[in-house]
Order: structure tokens, then sequence, then C-alpha cells
């Protein structure tokens, strides 16, 4: 049994109404631009999805949409308000409710959630976990576990790919 897990940071959003609540900023131009971009680059990686789940955020709700689109994936977006800054072990709590028939699934948040995650799975030490950044991990644990994963792919909009 093998399981991968993509987490990915919403793309660029925009900060031009500031009356805007948190939850309802929008992507920015160069996040329209950016997030199909890396949908094309992960279906490059050639997997069938199981499940995109998602932060409640409209950016991060948007960027996760353009992806599926890119990649062909016809399910519904997952909604989990724990999605939404309240922290990596919060995201720890989704992966371990996974069920096990999901092999491939992917996640959309935020930082500094996503950053903390990142380097609690992969040992690393990462100095930056840029928007529309995306981590790919294997596992052969069960997803109850949250643990030995094994950071397989890192990607990211201005990386030389």
């Amino acid at each position: 049994m093998k399981h991968t897990l993509l987490i990915m940071r919403h793309a660029k959003s925009c900060w031009d109404d500031q009356e805007l609540p948190d939850k309802e900023r929008p992507l920015n131009k160069r996040g329209l631009k950016v997030a199909p971009e890396m949908g094309r680059r992960i279906a490059k990686l050639d997997h069938h999805w199981d499940a995109i789940i998602t932060s409640p955020a409209l950016r991060a709700h948007a960027t996760a949409k353009a992806v599926a689109e890119a990649i062909d994936y016809t399910d519904n977006l997952i909604v989990n308000d724990a999605l939404y800054f309240e922290g990596a072990f919060a995201i720890c709590d989704v992966i371990r409710s996974l069920d096990e028939s999901m092999k491939r699934v992917m996640i959309f948040g935020h930082n500094p959630d996503l950053h903390d995650l990142f380097e609690r799975l992969s040992g690393q030490t990462l100095f930056k976990f840029p928007t529309a950044a995306y981590a790919l991990f294997e596992t052969k644990r069960p997803w109850a576990e949250c643990d030995g994963f094994k950071l397989r792919d890192y990607d990211y909009p201005k990386s030389q790919r």
C-alpha cells in the first residue's frame, strides 16, 4: 500500500480591497495565470487523484479548481475548514481521517501551515514555501499515522523547469 500526498499553497491573491474579509480575497492577475500553469506541471506527474481537499478561502479554492481543471479531475472539491489557518497538526488530522481506499490526495492551503507541514513531513528545513508551490510526498504507512513520508517532488512557479 502506497499513499501519495500533494500539498500546495494557494497562488498569489489580490489585496486591492482592504475591506474584504481574508477568506474572500480572490486570486490576482498573476495568481490566475500561475495556478493553471502549476496544474499543467502537476498533470505531467501522471497520477490519478482520488481527492482534492481545499481550504474554504476563495484564493485556495480557486487555485484548487484551476489545478483540477488542468489535470482533468472531475469529482467535487472537498472543502475543509481545518485547512484555514488551523496549523500543521490540524492538517495532519485531516490526513489521518482519510479513507485508506484513497491512494492519491491533494491538499490546498496556506502558510505558515503548509511550510510547517512540509518541514514536519520531509524532515528538511525550507527557506520558503512560496505561493503556488507544491510538494509531493509518498508513504507506505496508513494515512492514520501521518508519518513515514518521503519527499518525491517540490516545485514552485519561478523554478527553472
